[in-house]
């Protein structure tokens, strides 16, 4: 299976990563992420999702930058990754992301 196929439900995913649901709403909110929806508009996440998600959580609670900063990083990191493709783990090497699944 893929590590984009979308499996996860919101409280399943929240669950693994040990975040309450409604963070997981507002990081959606706020374009942090954007998980899949079923033909209900049920929210369903992935495995890359679960990894964007475990990278948020580490630039808030461990460097505790604010959502919008993170925002900030994502998108240039977004843009640096054409170049480099380790561009996160260049810039963040104490990021280690967990195998949920």
């Amino acid at each position: 299976m893929s590590r984009d196929h979308p499996i996860l439900t919101l409280s399943v995913a929240a669950s693994l990563l040990k975040i309450h649901s409604r963070t997981l709403m507002l990081y959606e909110k706020e374009g942090l992420i954007s998980p899949h929806r079923t033909p209900t508009n049920r929210r369903l996440f992935s495995q890359t999702d679960l990894s964007r998600i475990q990278f948020v959580k580490y630039l808030v609670e461990t460097l505790g930058v604010n959502l919008k900063g993170v925002k900030a990083i994502k998108d240039i990191i977004a843009k640096l990754e054409a170049k480099n493709p380790n561009i996160t783990k260049d810039l963040f090497p104490d990021f280690s992301e967990k195998k949920l699944i």
